[in-house]
């Protein structure tokens, strides 16, 4: 965690960086203690924590308490280095960026190395099942970092059911609904795996049981 911050705040980029916000979820451990410290020690970190579990309801967290224009999720586990950063601000200084920008693993112009041939499957095959069942328009990539607007975000996270890995799935399908606009930018991902705990079907099936709560709750959408 604290290697994240520094890489991202010695960033050729950081000056597009006003805070950055640690939210810890689930059962306070060590790592909390950690952010805590960031926390005092730099100006720009703030720590948040809640005892619900799941990736997604820290995701919440950080989204309710953010005043800037846009913002990142992104994790000190992602193994994307700054270059979705870089190729974020370019975008920035050219004020081409959309409402939604997404660091893609499946852009055909990312480098990514180390992952699993099974792996590699279940990311193509999640999101061939996500455009059959969200139909078309939708992005490839949406497991990776995300740039987005606030106010969107705001708009339609009330609406957001999940608080686990799925959220940013979540987030993303309802901000296009709501009119958001996307872009997938390529990114380098370096990836160490072989002692990865997440298991591709458990979390393929899980995917797919979401997906399909998901089609039904815009289906019953007023938007």
């Amino acid at each position: 965690m604290r290697s994240r911050i520094d890489e991202l705040l010695t960033h050729n980029n950081s000056e597009c960086i006003n805070k950055i916000f640690i939210c810890h979820n689930g059962s306070l451990k060590e790592e909390f203690l950690v952010a805590q410290e960031l926390e005092n020690e730099l100006p720009l970190v703030r720590a948040f924590h809640t005892d619900r579990p799941g990736v997604g309801a820290g995701c919440k967290l950080g989204i309710n308490a953010c005043e800037t224009e846009y913002f990142l999720i992104t994790g000190s586990d992602l193994p994307f280095g700054t270059s979705d950063l870089d190729r974020w601000c370019e975008l920035v200084i050219r004020q081409e960026q959309p409402e939604i920008t997404l660091g893609s693993k499946l852009h055909p112009k990312s480098v990514v190395t180390g992952r699993t041939f099974l792996r590699r499957l279940t990311t193509s095959g999640l999101a061939f099942l996500k455009r059959l069942i969200l139909g078309p328009g939708q992005p490839m990539d949406s497991q990776g970092t995300i740039f987005m607007k606030t106010s969107l975000a705001k708009e339609v996270l009330s609406e957001c059911f999940s608080n686990d890995f799925f959220f940013t799935t979540e987030l993303v399908t309802r901000g296009l609904k709501a009119g958001g606009q996307f872009v997938e930018i390529p990114v380098v991902y370096l990836a160490k795996e072989d002692g990865s705990s997440v298991s591709p079907f458990r979390s393929s099936f899980n995917f797919l049981t979401a997906l399909i709560r998901l089609k039904f709750s815009l289906s019953r959408s007023k938007r």
